[in-house]
C-alpha cells in the first residue's frame, strides 16, 4: 500500500481521457498497483456489459478510510471471475480492467499480456468468432498451467457451463503457423449448438472478456476431426 501512489494516481485522472497516451497508461499501470484506494459497502456491481466488477474509488479527501489496492484483490478476483473498476463516477469511469487484464497482470506481471501470444502476432487480436474448417491441418495439445492456470480454468468452466450452456467444457491448444496468430485456444463452444449465428457469436464475443491481451481463441465445428483432441477444462 502506497499512499504516494493514491496522489500520483490522482494527478494522472487530471488528464483528459482523450489525452491519454501510451505514455499516460504506462505511469498509470505503475500507480494502480499500489496506490491507496477505497471500495464500496457492495464492493462489487454489474457493469453495463453484463460482468462484474469490483469498485476501487478515490478516497474523500480529509476523511479517514480504510485503504485497498489493487494487489491486495488481485488473487481475489482472479479467483472469482470479477474485473476491477476504477472510481466510477456518473461520467464514467477512470479505468476498467477486464478479467482477462486481471488474468494477464496475475499470471505475466503485465497488463500487455503473454509475452508468447504477443511475439508470435502478426495482427491485432479481432473479433473472435472464427469457426475452424474441418479438414485443416495444424498441431494440437492441451495448454500448460502457465498458458491456463487453474484459477482461470475453474472461471472459464463456470461461464461456459451458464452463458453457452455446455455441460463438460473442454480446451485445446491450437497450433497453426499459416495463421496471423499462431497460437489459439479452442473451447468445445460449437456453432450447430445455437439457435442462430447471432447467439454463437454473444458467446464467443463474451469468451473474449476472461482473455489475456493478445490471446486468440477460436470455435471448432462439431464434424472437425480435431473434436476428439479436446481436454477437460
Amino acid at each position: 500500500m502506497d499512499l504516494a501512489k493514491t496522489d500520483a494516481l490522482l494527478e494522472l485522472f487530471t488528464t483528459a481521457r482523450d489525452a491519454r497516451d501510451d505514455a499516460w497508461r504506462a505511469r498509470f499501470y505503475d500507480a494502480v498497483m499500489d496506490a491507496g484506494m477505497q471500495t464500496t459497502e457492495r464492493q462489487i456491481i454489474q457493469g453495463p456489459d453484463g460482468f462484474p466488477y469490483f469498485v476501487l474509488e478515490r478516497p474523500e479527501a480529509g476523511k479517514p478510510f480504510s485503504p485497498v489496492s489493487l494487489s491486495d484483490v488481485l488473487e481475489h478476483c482472479t479467483d472469482q471471475g470479477v474485473g476491477i473498476v476504477v472510481d466510477p463516477t456518473e461520467h464514467g469511469p477512470e479505468w476498467v480492467f477486464t478479467y482477462g487484464d486481471l488474468f494477464a497482470r496475475r499470471a505475466y506481471g503485465s497488463f500487455e499480456g503473454d509475452p508468447v501470444d504477443r511475439d508470435g502476432a502478426r495482427e491485432p487480436p479481432g473479433p473472435a468468432t472464427e469457426v475452424l474448417e474441418k479438414d485443416t491441418p495444424v498441431m494440437v495439445g492441451a495448454p500448460n498451467e502457465e498458458m491456463l492456470p487453474s484459477w482461470a480454468r475453474r472461471v472459464l468452466a463456470s461461464f461456459l457451463k451458464q452463458a453457452a450452456h455446455v455441460a463438460e467444457p473442454r480446451v485445446l491448444v491450437l497450433v497453426d503457423p499459416a495463421r496471423s496468430r499462431a497460437r489459439n485456444l479452442v473451447f468445445n463452444v460449437h456453432p450447430e449448438d445455437f439457435p442462430s449465428e447471432d447467439a454463437f457469436r454473444r458467446v464467443m464475443s463474451a469468451l473474449g472478456w476472461f482473455m489475456p491481451p493478445s490471446r486468440s481463441y477460436i470455435a471448432l465445428s462439431r464434424t472437425s476431426s480435431l473434436a476428439d483432441s479436446f481436454v477437460a477444462l
